[in-house]
């Protein structure tokens, strides 16, 4: 199964696919494609030499069905190609393996706004081969504060923060975009809290 989630950053496409592979278990293989972007990429997809890095000898060093292709939307257009196969029939090949992957769920995350512009950045050979392409809606107000409310427990486990200043997050972090700048208000915060107490 290959599954494309889109929408803007920080509402919960890495976070999903983790949770998944923690339901299926073992440990998911993520690959962050954000960092692929030059032609050294060329050789990780394609194969190298036959001890050097690359995508088929992850595949086969994985700890579970998941894969995770981070930011899919980041790498060059040339590349597409390399995932033809992978996405159609669940094998992988380069000049040195063949891995088969065929029970893997596949997940490429993007921050593509629409179906219409996916077609159009990433074209229809690599759209048509998406099983399901999900979209995640924007976090609404109660989402975000859910989630400063789990980030406060899990931030400042030896109650730095008074409970007035915690109040006060939670309602500031409904004005923020998405859960990364709620986890930074909150250890900014702590931060300058810890700071404050030792310059007292």
């Amino acid at each position: 199964m290959v599954l494309l989630f889109y929408g803007n950053s920080g509402i919960g496409k890495t976070e999903t696919a983790q949770f998944l592979t923690e339901q299926i278990g073992g440990k998911i293989l993520r690959k962050q494609f954000s960092m692929y972007q030059n032609n050294e990429f060329a050789n990780y997809l394609f194969g190298g030499k036959y001890n050097e890095k690359s995508f088929a000898k992850d595949l086969i060093a994985r700890d579970s069905n998941v894969i995770l292709l981070d930011e899919f939307d980041k790498a060059y257009s040339v590349f597409h190609s390399a995932f033809y196969q992978l996405f159609d029939e669940g094998i992988y090949e380069d000049q040195n393996y063949r891995v088969d992957v065929r029970h893997a769920i596949i997940i490429c995350t993007s921050n593509y706004k629409s179906k219409d512009e996916i077609k159009e950045k990433l074209g229809d050979p690599i759209f048509n081969r998406f099983d399901g392409v999900i979209k995640f809606e924007d976090l609404s107000q109660e989402a975000k504060k859910i989630i400063a409310t789990k980030e406060l427990k899990e931030l400042d486990e030896e109650k730095i923060i008074p409970e007035n200043v915690k109040k006060i997050l939670v309602e500031q972090s409904t004005k923020l975009e998405n859960a990364r700048e709620i986890r930074r208000l909150i250890k900014d915060t702590k931060s300058l809290i810890e700071i404050r107490e030792i310059c007292k």
